[in-house]
């Protein structure tokens, strides 16, 4: 009886979050957007400083240019040009509840041109979050996650310019 007004704790995770886009580019091309170890990163691109932390290209630090006090620490769990590039991520300071996650892309091209894309993004909350908590943090991860491809889209079939014009927007109004 005591605990029947004790708050209920959600599942720490991990939660996965899937979303697909096609894509006017080829799989080979969009893999090198989401490689760490590329030139044409599409972070770099965009002005993150990626420094790998070993010689086979599977461990990275990156820092962005609006989030200078984090880390971003990056650990490449599979790299299979042009088909497949998963890595686990852990930002320090942690931000929000969210403990750590996995971010995976599938590509493939497609008949006719252009490539499809499957994004799948596995977090983890960190220890303590109430169930009413659960389904905020399920939407800021499902935006989060459908703005991290739709940025990838654009900035594969328009550029960077595209990306810094839509931040512009998103920001600024």
């Amino acid at each position: 009886m005591f605990g029947l007004f004790k708050p209920k704790l959600a599942p720490t995770g991990p939660h996965s979050f899937v979303v697909e886009v096609d894509v006017a580019v080829s799989a080979a091309e969009f893999f090198a957007l989401v490689d760490f170890a590329d030139p044409r990163n599409a972070q770099r691109a965009r002005g993150a400083s990626i420094e790998a932390k070993d010689g086979d290209g599977r461990r990275f630090l990156m820092k962005l240019p609006r989030l200078e006090d984090l880390d971003f620490h990056i650990d490449v769990i599979e790299a299979e040009a042009p088909n497949h590039y998963a890595y686990a991520i852990v930002i320090d300071p942690l931000v929000g509840r969210l403990a750590a996650s996995t971010e995976a892309y599938t590509i493939w091209d497609v008949p006719g041109g252009g490539c499809r894309v499957r994004f799948e993004n596995t977090v983890t909350f960190q220890d303590g979050l109430r169930m009413k908590h659960i389904e905020e943090e399920f939407a800021k991860v499902t935006v989060a996650s459908f703005n991290a491809l739709a940025k990838l889209k654009l900035q594969a079939e328009q550029g960077v310019a595209a990306i810094r014009a839509f931040e512009e927007r998103q920001f600024h109004g």
